[in-house]
């Protein structure tokens, strides 16, 4: 696609979107080429120093800080990791009802095939601890088939995932994805305006 079809296309979403999804950006890599076309509301002003909030693009972040934690973990380096039980790393019981027997992986968190499923939601209430949230949701976070079997992404499982690279760090997983993925790539970023300071908010 050419830089003039992809502008034309970045004007026609960004001009349907609704005010909370203001902005659309798309990026082509090439060989020897790269090129990004950013269009914006008419209201707007798109510049080198604009921050965008992503949704499901920040898994990338999650899944390489829960990979950088466990391989970096207390114990040492750990290669087969993604076999790691994420029950021995949180400390409370994740296993789907179908297969008690086998827990769920770090793996399969990763990968969006632990079996969970968002039906019963993923915003876990403040001061509610997870393990007590897990608990109470009972089979309802759980899908009919068991883990490793089916992909169904999963946005549970990547606060999962959060949740064993802090365990396996006793570190706040904002700071800790700071620490070990954003600063090494020179990211301007955070999770939930973490590690943004407030004069950049405004951009």
């Amino acid at each position: 696609m050419n830089p003039f079809a992809l502008n034309a296309l970045a004007r026609s979403l960004a001009g349907a979107a609704d005010a909370p999804y203001a902005f659309c950006g798309i990026a082509v890599a090439g060989p020897k080429t790269e090129y990004v076309a950013v269009s914006a509301l008419p209201h707007l002003t798109v510049t080198d120093r604009t921050l965008f909030r992503v949704a499901s693009v920040s898994k990338v972040v999650v899944g390489w800080t829960a990979r950088m934690a466990l391989a970096r973990g207390r114990d040492g380096i750990n290669p087969a990791y993604r076999q790691v039980p994420a029950q021995d790393v949180l400390g409370f019981p994740l296993c789907h009802p179908a297969r008690p027997d086998s827990p769920v992986t770090v793996g399969q968190l990763a990968g969006h095939c632990a079996g969970l499923t968002d039906a019963a939601g993923y915003l876990v209430p403040q001061g509610v601890p997870l393990a007590e949230w897990i608990a109470a949701q009972g089979g309802a976070i759980w899908g009919p088939d068991a883990p490793g079997t089916r992909f169904e992404y999963c946005n549970l499982g990547y606060l999962l995932l959060a949740a064993v690279a802090e365990a396996e760090t006793g570190e706040r997983f904002d700071t800790l994805a700071r620490r070990l993925v954003l600063d090494p790539l020179d990211i301007e970023g955070g999770f939930n305006w973490s590690g943004v300071l407030s004069e950049r908010r405004a951009d």
